[in-house]
């Protein structure tokens, strides 16, 4: 039989081969073998066809072994050693290594596909299937390695530094202990994972249910510890046991597409023995979960110390992205015997009797853990310490204050409690543009170019050349930046700015919570609102306001006369701008227009005075002086007091200020005696009495005229005595009269006790008994009169009314020459009532036009409307147009989804250059079943249409890969079945041979 096999070799190899090889197919065509129909054990390498010891089996090759069935191990050393597996190059090998499983493919020069069935990782993927039913992986290409579930394409021969990992290191760290003679880690040492695919050239595939499609990418995590049981006590073995566990997490579904990429997963990691006593905890120490659930797309792209990483573009780097989830999640299981505690196990957290129930789970683990979450997209971006936050352009920088303050990060201080006030992490940020800066920010927006953003928290800010800054004690919070700059102007801005708004290009803000809107627009002063191009506001709170009535700046404190903001200014020194269809005002301190003004002057009568002089007024009858002034306006008139007359300023009992009239007495007073009158005409002489008494008769005679002949004598004898009288009052003695203006004294001797008193037209006398009354008049005619004080029921003009108990009449008379009043209960005149018409109707004018242009902007800002979620854009930047009575405005508005269930949104609206900012803001937040929600596939059921392009795309990659693989399938079944063919013609020709050869 052997001889009848080695001939029928020669004779193949005699018509096979080229006449090169025909001169040595005699020694090498024993090395070609064809396994038996039914198993027979042989023994060799290969000689004689002893390498194909399985039914069916093939073995080509120097010391090829194939030795299961329907094994095929083609190739110098090919070893294909379990049911159905593939063996082809120099030193491939198909092997069950712990358990047993069939099939496997190991294609090139030292490609291996290893069976560990009973392997920790494996028992993740049996989906309820035999352990020992389960296929080998697919190693193609030279040194590639392959466990069960991986598929492995491209040549593995590089064994330098990639990523994170060195080959030249015992522990595979950059910087780690170098391997003795110059050594170099296997291939087979870091291709520990499982449900991973790498196509590409040397491209290091380390983590579990990964992939990598292109060249020279990684994915790295910790170097596996050994646990055979060689290592030494159960303890050892279980610690380094639970230290893989936890590596089995690092890397842990990513995917790389592109070249020259790395997600950097490989952290130190310290076994945790509480893991195995029934505490929910992770099985290590350290960043278990670096470079887990992470992606690129593109080139050159690097992922380090972070976890749920995205990066879509060329030289991007994202790096201490890490967040600690709150749950572990374990892959792995283990049972070991600890001194003191007994048997301890570490179990699976993870379900997997099946795919669906796997992936169900690995997504409930998602929605209800959070990692890192920092995407970008783009070139030239970078993410250093930062989490749920995406960057999108060239050349963009955000960065957390870990980075300044050089944090370590560990397993404790990654906790999503303990990462998101910002005290390490840059948090909640977008960044889209060009050369955007982020430092120690978060809840902010930033699009545009050269933008700086630092130390701040909740900013939106949009344009180029825009700083912003805060301290790390005092950050620069809640404002709204909107415009473009020439140049960066790190002044504009105020440090440590609060709620401001600045939208227009150039403008400027130096107070908090103040507002600059227009083309340099500049807001200096705190709660300063400046609207219009170059607007400048510049007056604070607490300045008074003019009052008309005292024409100065009123003292009231209340907040009608005196501001408690700043000022709201639309124009600047050189420059103002009316502000025009402006609305009625209702309130105390609303604006008044023109319009109310024009009513008010409307409303007031125009107050006249006249004056008379020297009018007269007789007991029954008055005469009308003539008129000094006629119908005068009070307002501005002026009186002098001359001829005797003054006038002066007192106050009264009530403290009020009265003018006082009376005649001047250093003008009116006594004259000098003047010249002495000429002598008058003598008289006639009158009567001459002569009175004699006779003392002894006691006879008076009296004679009159006695020396003429009318001589009269009357004699006159005493009486008879009468009673004695009452005693009289005390005698009359000589005493004088003066008076206040007194020329000549009047002089009443006792001899002659007599005095008249008469009056005149205005005062009379009545002389009764031993009463003298003096009184006046009731009507009295004066040229003048002075006094302090006059009391009366009424005063009368003519027939008419003018002051009484009631008040003052003027019987619609105008009163004229009014000066402006100054207190409260001051007169007001009608240029004072001007000044307020026009104040008023311009303020009910602009009121007017700020009512329609209010209006409009509500108009506008309801036109805001954002689009339906898409969790790849979720931030939104809307513009909406509104018109209402001739007015027209603008509204701009961001809407942002923290998530499909949770909306913020805000806008501003304006109208031109001269209206006020009206700005809204909302939150909307969805709610019911999420457990049902939670039931739907993550990935497309919050996303819109675009989401289906998106599928569209995945769909052609798969579609394309599918057919590269058909491909590749048809041509080895063409090959094989060539093959079949060739070997039936060469059967067939080599019975003819024999035949002839009478064999």
């Amino acid at each position: 039989m052997k001889q009848k096999r080695a001939l029928s070799v020669l004779v193949l190899a005699a018509i096979s081969v080229s006449a090169g090889v025909v001169q040595g197919a005699e020694t090498g065509a024993k090395f070609i073998g064809i396994g038996p129909t039914n198993p027979e054990v042989t023994t060799g390498s290969n000689i004689d066809g002893s390498g194909a010891t399985g039914a069916n089996a093939l073995a080509i090759g120097v010391a090829a072994q194939a030795k299961a069935i329907n094994g095929t191990a083609i190739g110098v050393n090919a070893q294909a050693d379990t049911t159905n597996a593939t063996a082809i190059g120099n030193g491939a090998k198909v092997n069950n290594e712990g358990g047993s499983a069939i099939g496997g493919i190991a294609i090139g020069t030292n490609a291996h596909s290893h069976n560990m069935s009973n392997g920790n990782h494996e028992s993740i993927i049996t989906f309820g299937r035999d352990r020992t039913a389960l296929t080998g992986g697919i190693a193609i290409g030279q040194d590639t390695h392959a466990r069960i579930g991986n598929v492995e394409l491209g040549n593995r021969d590089y064994r330098g530094q990639i990523g994170d990992f060195d080959f030249s290191a015992t522990d595979g760290k950059i910087g780690g202990t170098a391997i003795a003679n110059s050594g170099k880690l296997k291939n087979s040492d870091v291709t520990t994972g499982v449900g991973s695919t790498t196509v590409g050239d040397n491209s290091f595939n380390m983590g579990n249910f990964s992939s990598i499609n292109g060249s020279y990418n990684v994915i790295s995590k910790a170097y596996d510890k050994p646990t055979a049981s060689w290592v030494g006590n159960q303890l050892t073995r279980g610690m380094n046991a639970l230290h893989n566990a936890g590596a089995a997490i690092q890397g842990f579904g990513s995917s790389i597409s592109g070249s020259l990429n790395s997600i950097e997963g490989n952290e130190p990691l310290n076994a945790n023995i509480s893991s195995l006593l029934g505490v929910a905890s992770d099985p290590v120490n350290g960043l278990m979960y670096s470079g887990t659930a992470s992606n690129i797309v593109g080139t050159a792209n690097r992922i380090s110390k972070s976890n749920g990483a995205l990066i879509f573009g060329t030289g991007n780097e994202i790096t201490n992205s890490y967040i600690t989830p709150n749950s572990p999640i374990i892959m792995d299981s283990l049972s070991t015997n600890v001194p003191f505690l007994g048997t301890l196990s570490l179990k699976p957290t993870v379900a997997s009797n099946s795919i669906k129930e796997l992936a169900d789970t690995l997504r409930k683990y998602s929605q209800d853990n959070r990692m890192g979450s920092v995407g970008i997209m783009g070139g030239a971006n970078k993410a250093d310490y930062a989490l749920f936050s995406t960057i999108s352009g060239v050349g963009n920088t955000l960065t957390g204050a870990g980075a300044t303050n050089n944090v370590n990060l560990n397993s404790g201080n990654t906790k999503l409690a303990n990462v998101i006030d910002g005290n390490t992490f840059a948090t909640f940020n977008a960044i889209t543009g060009y050369e955007n800066t982020g430092k120690v920010v978060s809840h902010s927006y930033i699009n545009g170019s050269y933008n700086n953003l630092e130390n701040a928290t909740e900013n939106i800010v949009i344009g180029n050349n825009q700083t912003l800054k805060g301290t790390e004690g005092s950050k620069a919070k809640g404002n709204i930046i909107l415009g473009f700059r020439d140049k960066k102007d790190e002044t504009a801005l105020k440090n440590t700015l609060l709620n401001a708004v600045a939208i227009g290009n150039d403008s400027s803000i130096a107070g908090d919570n103040a507002i600059a809107i227009g083309y340099k627009a500049s807001s200096g002063v705190e709660n300063g609102v400046a609207l219009g191009s170059q607007a400048v506001a510049g007056t604070g709170a607490g300045i008074s306001g003019y009052d008309p009535v005292k024409n100065q700046a009123s003292t009231e404190t209340d907040k009608i006369w005196k501001s408690t903001l700043g000022a709201v200014s639309v124009g600047n020194d050189a420059n103002t701008r009316q502000i025009t269809n402006l609305a009625a005002g209702m309130a105390p301190t609303d604006a008044v227009n023109v319009a109310q003004l024009q009513a008010v002057s409307g409303m007031i009568v125009k107050p006249t005075i006249s004056i008379l002089s020297k009018g007269r007024k007789s007991d029954t009858t008055y005469v009308g002086g003539s008129a000094v002034v006629t119908n005068h306006d009070v307002n501005g008139m002026i009186f002098d007091f001359g001829d005797g007359l003054y006038a002066e300023k007192q106050k009264n009992t009530d403290g009020k200020d009265v003018i006082l009239v009376g005649v001047d007495k250093n003008v009116i007073k006594p004259g000098v005696d003047g010249a002495p009158g000429t002598p008058g005409i003598p008289g006639k002489d009158g009567t001459v009495v002569e009175v004699s008494k006779n003392e002894e008769t006691g006879e008076t005679t009296i004679t009159t005229n006695p020396d003429t002949a009318e001589k009269n004598s009357v004699v006159v004898k005493d009486g008879k005595n009468g009673k004695d009288g009452i005693d009289g009052k005390d005698g009359v003695f000589d005493f004088s009269i003066i008076a206040d203006k007194t020329v000549t004294p009047i002089t009443v001797a006792k001899d002659s006790p007599l005095v008249e008193v008469h009056g005149d037209s205005n005062i009379q006398t009545i002389a009764n008994g031993n009463t003298l009354t003096v009184s006046l008049n009731k009507d009295i005619t004066v040229n003048s009169v002075t006094t302090k004080t006059i009391q009366a029921e009424s005063y009368k003009v003519g027939d008419a009314t003018y002051i009484n108990e009631q008040g003052l009449n003027a019987n619609n008379k105008v009163i004229k020459n009014v000066a402006a009043g100054e207190d409260m209960t001051d007169a007001a005149n009608v240029g004072q009532l001007r000044e307020l018409n026009n104040t008023v109707s311009q303020s009910i004018h602009k009121l007017q036009k700020d009512s329609n242009r209010a209006d409009a902007m509500g108009a506008a800002l309801a036109a805001l409307s954002p689009l339906q979620y898409d969790p790849l854009e979720p931030t939104q930047i809307m513009a909406g147009y509104g018109y209402y009575g001739g007015e027209n405005a603008f509204a701009l508005g961001l809407a942002h989804y923290k998530h499909e269930s949770l909306l913020f949104r805000a806008g501003v609206a304006m109208n031109g250059g001269n209206s006020k900012l009206m700005a809204n803001a909302g939150v909307t937040w969805k709610f019911g079943d999420s457990k049902k929600e939670r039931a739907l596939v993550e990935e497309y059921r919050q996303g819109p249409i675009s989401s289906s392009y998106v599928l569209q795309d995945k769909l052609a990659i798969l579609e394309a890969e599918n057919i590269q693989i058909k491909a590749m399938h048809e041509k080895l079944v063409a090959d094989y079945s060539q093959l079949e063919k060739d070997n039936a013609e060469m059967k067939a020709k080599i019975d003819v041979l024999m035949q002839r050869m009478g064999l």
